[in-house]
Parts: structure tokens; sequence; C-alpha cells
């Protein structure tokens, strides 16, 4: 080897052919064999981790919400809406789920990603994250529950990087050489959105099993069966993670050409055509995947639903036009996977987001196609020039060109138009070759220098990785980061953000980008971006602008109807878990302009309109009934629900029309429209089994609404043997946990009755549970689940399950009952945990609490406006609501410190106290509170008397504050046990709750000492422990309370321990098993 040439080179073939990495005399051959050294191995996994140790994994502060970033992007969508991930914390059996499972599920329907792999993978890290939850992930307080997440990711880039480096090694038998590329790919800081976002999971795993495959069929080259087998396992696993998978067989063919003894490009691809037969486990192994896919999905290639094309618009474009669009996108990879970015706003760097606009799309043989088919006859001649040169080199190049192919939308549109996921695999190809070019120069500089060199440019790149995971730091500051200033073009990441903002409850900001998601480039026409314009309706309720709600909802029902060519039709995306299907937008349109009275007789109208256009819709016709009872026009509105029945009998009009009849006391003439229904259907349930089980469920419906509960049980446990889907899934789960809390119960003893109801509510939260986290359509059906669900929840006294469910819910379906229920729950979660001031959840109960009491303020006074036709209880009901809410409100600013706010808010209740009666009760209850008791019966008085109704309340408020102050002047006078049991049970009974738990807690301290006076005060705490930190507190207390009894009192005893076992029905847990 001469002087000038460095063992990392090719040595020059003296035969004037292309040399390769293989050429080299066989004693540097020899000396390489060892491979990589551990401390090689050992630096590449420390790179790797080093650029996600900080902020991905590690943050700083004590006000951080999570430990490291939040989960963002799909991976969030993912984890907290995938039915596997939210089903397995409390069914570990939902993991076989994820072998039958989409990718995505329901949540982007007809995409037919099939990926068993990383979708296991996933969900069985949702078990080990939620530690004992019924849920992976916290939404309000993360804490460490990402962690298991975010080891699993940087567990995924490091084997990345480790097979990277003997894959590189495979090629060049070089240390140095395999050294860098897999430093090189470690540090690469366009792995961020792969890395950093939990959905990047598929690409990842697909990665390790498609270097893994590659490893595996360099090694076969030899002859090693075992090795052939091993690339066929491989690639069926990297195939069953990610479609990209699919070329393996190319990119293999194509490093195959480097490994030729000799030639060109020519004979190099006649060389790796002779190893085509080695091919066939490779074949047969993607045949099966493809067999799985068709299996499991129904489908081999996606089918978009209409209005996909807004983000994408190659899912509309012809297949030649797509083509050539897509190889222009796929060779734009080349330079973006190092920074040089031609989609993202500034041209440098990366992108979280590359959807329509920001990627401009024309026709077939535009400019920018053109520019791009020359790109690739560029590409093309440099795998020629290259290869001239180095074979290994050329054929790393051809490599790398064919992985990006997966970036092409050749066979079939993909659901993003650009992904900079689809690079991850294709940058591994290329820190290889950048590697061996790197290599020789370094190794001229001399060792150390080189190594010196090396390191500070990992550095640097590692420096930009990390300044990126900043980015990533939440959904809200990726969103704002992308809409902002890498994709400003794009409607989805405006569409994104504004869904964050929404759920965070920034409805001004929301309507500003959800505005931007339909019109993203000023001076442009705005996008048929429906969805966007849904959100933007809520975004306007949720900020007051109730008649301007209605604009965006029309304009998307009027996009939607053209997209459906005029006509209703039967669908296939009629159950798609979309707020912007026709029916959903018509729903949302009548709750807006008749339910909340803005304008029924326009709203009517409209409806005409439709109809009038030739718009049959069974919808229409549905929400016109609904309108038409508003009006009091009840034969007409019956006239519009039959109307509707004649065009499709659709569960919901059919059910709408029943039910209507009842009310009315038809209850037989509600039974022949149910029968005849089930006539027709029965028809052709032998034929269907869709068919059936519909029969059946409306048969078991019908049975439930008479009474029959037993023989409803019966139908509903037909149809679970006959495994409905979707809607009819979700209906017969909540018809099922409805006969769990509506059948009689038949026991002995009314404690054996209140443990069978408690059971009963157990057992329905679950399958509630069921039903809601496997159906997430926004409808009317849904939000009455919802609202079932977490009310079964809050009275077990779960209360941080139940702010995580209606956490995932307040936002995509608001209403002010559900928001204070919300609230609520959080408050008591705060009392449990102790977190108002150490954590930011405090100021979100705050927060949350005065959305709610505001809007519940409004809600009653427009029933206040209405109340000589709703009625005057009505009204005190919904006031009665906002009064528990503005106190809960009031507290939690009190508990966080905040008294600046808390004086404006009371000062605020004062001042309406003398005109509405929700103010006038927060009043009576904060005079109570602080001790004012004079006060209190001024107000009292002043209530009834502006109030005649409220006599009741008013009497027993009056009762329970006389025995009150009698019970304080004897504990003023003689602090017993028992006067501060009585003191605390009516602190209680008038929502002194701070009062209530001051005297429980001095009773037990006074009767510590006496047997049965200790048990007696544990008890009366654990009532009120129950109530405010749940029934797992309440059950330690009476547990005390029965050790500290002992056998001093049997009859105690036995009350304390029928009090135990209601606790832990509460609990959900066994009797039996308890100690």
């Amino acid at each position: 080897m001469s002087a000038s040439q460095t063992p990392d080179q090719p040595r020059p073939a003296d035969s004037g052919q292309p040399s390769s990495f293989h050429d080299r005399p066989d004693a540097e051959v020899a000396a390489a064999a060892a491979g990589p050294s551990g401390l090689q191995r050992a630096l590449i996994a420390i790179a790797a981790l080093l650029t996600l140790l900080s902020p991905f994994l590690v943050t700083f502060g004590e006000a951080q919400r999570s430990v490291g970033n939040e989960l963002v992007g799909d991976g969030l969508l993912l984890v907290t809406q995938h039915p596997v991930m939210r089903s397995a914390p409390v069914d570990s059996g939902a993991l076989l789920a994820a072998l039958t499972t989409d990718w995505w599920s329901d949540l982007q329907p007809g995409s037919a990603l099939y990926r068993p792999v990383p979708t296991f993978i996933l969900g069985l890290t949702s078990i080990v994250s939620s530690t004992g939850q019924d849920y992976a992930y916290n939404l309000l307080e993360p804490g460490t529950s990402g962690l298991p997440f975010k080891f699993l990711m940087i567990a995924g880039k490091i084997i990345c990087a480790l097979l990277v480096l003997e894959l590189a090694f495979a090629f060049t038998k070089d240390r140095r050489i395999a050294f860098l590329a897999g430093l090189l790919f470690a540090v690469l800081p366009v792995h961020g959105q792969t890395v950093l976002d939990i959905g990047g999971l598929a690409t990842i795993t697909a990665t390790i099993f498609s270097l893994a495959a590659w490893l595996a069929w360099l090694r076969a080259g030899a002859g090693k069966t075992s090795a052939l087998i091993a690339c066929a396992v491989f690639t069926l696993l990297a195939a069953l993670s990610m479609e990209f998978a699919f070329l393996l067989p190319l990119v293999f063919l194509a490093g195959d050409a480097g490994r030729a003894g000799k030639g060109g490009l020519a004979d190099g691809l006649r060389f790796a055509a002779g190893r085509l037969g080695a091919m066939v486990p490779v074949a047969v192994a993607l045949l099966v995947a493809v067999g799985l896919r068709v299996a499991m999905t129904g489908q081999l290639l996606p089918q978009y639903m209409p209005g996909s094309e807004v983000e994408n618009p190659l899912i509309a474009a012809g297949a030649f036009t797509r083509i050539l669009d897509g190889l222009r996108l796929a060779i734009a990879g080349l330079p973006v996977m190092v920074g040089i970015n031609p989609f993202s706003s500034g041209h440098l760097g990366f992108s979280a987001d590359y959807s329509a606009p920001q990627i401009a799309l024309g026709s077939a043989f535009g400019l920018a196609n053109l520019i791009g088919l020359a790109a690739w006859a560029l590409a093309i001649g440099a795998v020629v020039l290259v290869f001239a040169r180095c074979r290994t080199r050329g054929a790393l190049l051809l490599a790398t060109l064919v992985a990006l192919l997966a970036q092409a939308h050749i066979v079939a549109p993909m659901g993003d138009v650009f992904s900079e996921r689809l690079l991850f695999f294709p940058s591994a190809i290329l820190a290889i070759l950048l590697a061996s070019l790197v290599a020789p120069v370094l190794g001229r500089i001399g060792s150390t220098p080189g190594n010196v060199v090396a390191l500070v440019a990992a550095a640097v790149l590692a420096w930009f990785g990390v300044a990126r995971a900043g980015d990533f730091s939440n959904d809200r500051d990726l969103w704002r980061v992308t809409s902002r200033t890498t994709a400003e073009a794009s409607t989805r990441a405006h569409f994104n953000y504004g869904r964050v903002l929404l759920r965070e409850d920034s409805p001004s900001s929301a309507k500003t980008a959800f505005e931007r998601a339909i019109t993203p480039v000023k001076g442009q026409p705005s996008t048929d971006h429906t969805w966007a314009r849904a959100l933007l309706s809520r975004a306007l309720l949720m900020d007051g602008e109730d008649a301007g709600a209605a604009v965006p909802l029309t304009e998307a029902i009027a996009i939607q109807i053209e997209r459906e060519g005029g006509t209703w039709a039967p669908s296939r995306w009629d159950n798609v878990l979309r707020e912007d299907r026709t029916d959903i937008l018509l729903w949302q349109l009548t709750s807006i302009r008749v339910d909340r009275g803005i304008d029924p007789e326009g709203h009517l109208d409209y409806l005409d309109g439709l109809l009038a256009s030739g718009y049959q819709s069974p919808y229409v016709h549905l929400y016109r009934g609904d309108t038409l009872r508003t009006l009091a026009r009840l034969e007409e509105a019956e006239q519009a629900y039959r109307d509707g029945i004649a065009i499709e009998p659709i569960f919901s009009i059919v059910r709408r029309l029943g039910r209507f009849m009842r009310q009315q006391g038809r209850d037989g003439e509600a039974e022949v429209l149910y029968q005849t229904q089930l006539a027709r259907m029965n028809e052709g349930s032998d034929a269907s089994p869709t068919q059936r089980m519909e029969f059946l469920y409306q048969s078991a419906d019908l049975a439930f609404s008479k009474g029959d509960f037993d023989r409803a049980s019966g139908l509903l446990a037909e149809i679970f043997i006959l495994e409905p889907r979707d809607s009819l899934r979700f209906r017969s789960l909540l018809l099922q946990a409805e006969l769990l809390t509506d059948a009689p119960i038949e026991a002995a003893t009314p404690l054996d009755r209140e443990v069978t109801r408690l059971e009963r509510m157990d057992e329905a939260a679950k399958i509630m549970r069921e039903a809601c986290i496997t159906w997430a359509v926004n409808d009317e059906l849904t939000r009455y689940a919802w609202q079932k669900y977490t009310s079964l929840l809050y009275e077990l006294g779960r209360y941080t399950a139940a702010s995580n469910a209606l956490l995932s819910f307040v936002n995509e379906s608001d209403s002010p009952t559900m928001r204070a229920r919300l609230g609520e729950c959080l408050y008591w979660q705060c009392e449990a945990n102790g977190s108002w001031t150490t954590t930011a959840l405090g100021a979100t109960t705050a927060a949350q609490l005065a959305e709610a009491s505001a809007a519940l303020g409004e809600a009653a006074r427009r029933s206040y406006a209405e109340r000589a036709n709703l009625g005057g209880q009505e009204y005190l009901a919904i006031s009665g609501m906002y009064a528990d809410t503005r106190l809960f409100h009031l507290r939690a600013l009190l508990r966080i410190g905040d008294n600046v706010a808390f004086e404006e808010a009371y000062r605020t209740e004062l001042d309406r106290s003398t005109e509405e009666f929700g103010p006038l009760l927060v009043r009576i209850y904060r005079e109570i509170e602080i001790g004012t008791y004079e006060d209190a019966r001024t107000s009292l008085a002043d209530m009834l008397d502006r109030y005649p109704e409220s006599q009741l309340f008013v009497d027993n408020v009056r009762s329970l504050l006389a025995d009150l102050e009698q019970r304080l002047i004897v504990v003023g006078s003689n602090p017993t046990p028992e006067a501060l049991r009585a003191c605390a049970e009516l602190q209680f009974g008038l929502k002194d709750f701070k009062g209530a738990q001051i005297a429980a807690s001095e009773a037990i301290r006074l009767s510590v000492g006496d047997p049965v006076e200790e048990a007696l005060s544990r008890a009366v705490a654990a009532e009120f422990q129950q109530k405010v930190r749940g029934p797992s507190e309440a059950l330690k207390l009476i547990e005390d309370a029965i050790a500290a009894l002992g056998d001093a009192n049997p009859q105690l005893a036995d009350m304390l321990q029928q009090r135990r076992r209601l606790l832990y029905a509460m609990l959900g847990r066994d009797m039996v098993a308890a100690p």
C-alpha cells in the first residue's frame, strides 16, 4: 500500500476496473475481521442518547407538568385515542386486538395500514405506563407517564444506530467508516419527527428489522441457509411494521451490485440479478405480509374518505400525474436529509408537517415535475460516475435512491404528501455513504485530529437535534412553531394548532388558527377543509359568538353535499370518527340554531331549502322534526320523522319517533312502529349478519323500553356472540350498561341492595369505558354515553379517572354541565393529591371552573328569560348547578392563593345576587362558610321573598343553620368528640367542607384512647373523605376505626364492617380478597 493511501480507501484496481472496499489486501481484511469495537458501539449509543437526553427526556423547573417532553402529534393521538392503547391498561387481553387492528383503527378510516408489530409494542408500553391506573397517559398531569414511551423510542434509535454500524462494516470491512456511519446516523437532526413523536414507532421498528434483514441477506451470500431464513423473517416483521419494507428486495439487489468482483454498473446489476433465486424466501415473506394485510383490513390499497384531498391533492390526482409528482417528492428527500429543504418555509432545516398547499402540486409536466425528472436523471448519472470509481459507494447511492421511492406514491397515494419519517431508513444508507467519503479525508489529517474533527462535527449536529427537541416540548409548541415558521402555508399545521388551542381552552386563538386552516395563504381561495370549519364553529361558541358559529357549519354542509353529488345515499363513511360527517354537521347546526333558541324558524327554512334542492337525506328530516317539535308543531314533526324513515329507516330516526310517541302516551303505536321495522329487518337478517344483529338490537331496545329487562339481556347476549362492530357494538354496550343500572335489584337487606347497586355501577362503568374508548363520533348518543360514564365514575368517587375521561371528551363536545363536572372532579383530585400549588393542576382546575360557571351563568340567564315557558323549577335547577360550580371556583382560587381573583369573582356575585337566584345561592353559602350566619339568614329571607318556589330549600337551610349554631355553643363550652362530630355533619350539609374537616379531625384527636369514640369519629371523618378524597381514603379511615374499636362494641363493629363492604364495592374490589 502506498504512503498516500489510507486504510479507509479502497485499493485502486490494477486492471482499471472500478474499485470496491472488498478489493483490499487480505492482510487489511484480516485485521478488520474482528468488527467494530465495544468502545465504538458504546460511543454511538451514548451519542444517540445525548441527542435525546434534554429536553426530550429531562426537563428542569418545578412548574413542568411532565418529566421531559410531553407526548405530541400522532403519538399523543395514538396513546390517548386508539382502542388498543386505551383498553390495554384495564384489559391486557386487548393486546391481542393489536394483531388484527389497523394502525390508526378508526382514527383515519380507510388507510389500511396493517402494522401489528408496532401496535402490539405500543399497547404493551401503554400497560407499563399506566402503573395500575386505567389510562396510559394523564393529559393534565403527564408526570412520568410518558417516560416508558420515550425510553422505547430512545432504545429504538440506539438499536438502529448500532445496526447502521454493523451494516457499514459489512459493506466496507473498515472500523473507522463503520464508526463514522453509526455516529452520523445517531446525531442526524432529520430524525426529529420520527423519534420525538411516538407515532414514529412504526418507522423505527420497520427500520430495525429492515437493517437486520439486510445484514442477514449479506451474510446469506456465503451460502448460509440459516441467514437467508433469518432475512425472510426480519423482512416479514419489517413489512408488518411499515409499508416501505416492501422495497427491501430492490434495496438488497442495489447493494449487491457493489459486491461484484469487477466491471461497471451494468456488470454490478447483472451480478445482483444472479442472486434473484435466493430472493424467493424474502418474496414469500412479503406475500405473507400482503395476505395478512388484506385479511385483516379487507383491502390491499388505502381508500380515502372524501375531503382527504384537501391535505394531499395526490389522492384525487390521476395515476400519471401522481407518479410524476411523487418522483419529484422522492428525489427531494435527498437534500432534505441534510437540511436543505425545498418544502420548508425557510428552505433550510426541517418541519413536522408537509401538506397542501405548503407543497405545491401541479400538472404532470409542469416546471416543478420537469425539474424533478432532471434531478432523477442527474442522480442516476451520479450513480454511474460514482460506481466507475468505487463500486461500493455507487451501490450505496443507488440503494439510497431506491429507498427514497417509498416517498413516491407510485402504487397508491399515501396519507401524507411528504414525510420526514420516510427518510429515516434512507438516511441510514446515506450515513454509510457519507462516512465512506469522509473517512479518507479524516485519515489524511491524522488519526487523533481526524477523530477530534469527527466528534466536533457530531456535537454540532447533536446540538441541532437537541434544539429541535425543544419544538416538541408539547403539542402546543409543536404546532405553533410548525404553523408559524416551518410550514406557514400548511392547512394541516394550522388545523392541528387550532385543535390544541381548543383543547387547552383558548378559543380566540383557536379561531384564528382554524381560519388560517381554511385560508392558509393570503390572497388564495379558501380550502374545502370541512373539519376545520366544524371546529371553528365550536371555537366561536366557546368564545361567546353563538350566532356566528352557524356560518362555518353551513359552509361545511354545502361542501359535503357537493362531495356527495348533491344527493344522499348510504356510504361506508357513515360511521367514521369525524366531526365533518354531514349528519353530525346538521346535528351541530341544529343544536346552535334550535337548542340555543337563536333562530329555529330560520333553521327550518334552511332545512326545507336542502330538501327542495334535492338533498333528500333522512338526517335532514330528523332534524327538521326536532325543529318542528321545538316550535310546538307536533303533527308536522311526526310527519317529518316518518318522511325520513321512508327514505332510510336509520336507527336514530326510528328511535326518535318511537320515543316521541311514548312521550305522548301512544305506547301501542310506538310498539307497532318498532315491530314494523323489526319485521322489515328480519326479512333479510338470515342473509346478512349485520342486519341480524341490528334486528336483535332493536328488539332488545324495545324490550328495555317496556321494562322487560330479562328479554333485553338475552337478546344482547346473542348480539355479542355475533361480534358486533362500530356503531352497533357501541350501542349494544351502552344498552348493556343501562340494563345494569336500571334493572330492579332483588336483595334481602338494604345493605345487600346497596352493595349490589354499587357493584352494578362498577361493572357498568367498565362497559361504558369500553364503549366510549372504541367509538369517538361526536354525536348525540356519544355525548349521552360520556355523560353516563363520567357520572358513574363520579358517583363511585373515582375523580382522577373521571377527570381524565372528561378531559378527553369535553373539548371534543363542549357543554356547560360536562365542563362543570370536570372542574369539580379536578377540585377533588387536587384535594386528594395536595397539588393545589405544587403543580399547574390547581390553576388548571380554577380555569376550568371559571369557564364552566360562566357558561352555566349564561344558561341560567337564558332560562330565567324563558321561565314563563319552561317553568321556574328548571331555572332554579340550572341556577343551583351554577352556584355549586361557582363555589368550587371561589374555593379553588383561595386554595391556589389567588386572592385578587377571588375578591373580583366574589364581588361580581354580590353585585348580581340582587337580581339572580344563582349568585344569591353563592352569597348564602359563602356567608355560612365564613361564619356570618345572620347575614346568611337575611339572604335566605330575601331569597324566599323573590323566589317563593324555594320554600323547601330555605326551610332546610334555616333548620340546619339553627342546629349548627346550637352545636357550636356546646362545642365552645365543652368540646366533646360527640359534639364535634355533630358539628362536622351539619357543616358538611351546609357545604362548609373546610369547617367539617376541621371539626372531624379535632373529634378524632380528642377521642384517642377511647375505642368507641375514636371509631365513631373516624367513621364520621370517612364520610367526608369519601366525598373529598374518594373511597380509598375513606376505606383507610374505616379500617383504622375497626382496628381501634377491637371488641369494645360488637354492634358498632358490625356497622363499620358494612361500611367497609360498601367502600370495597365502590372501589370494584372483592370483599373476599380484603385483608
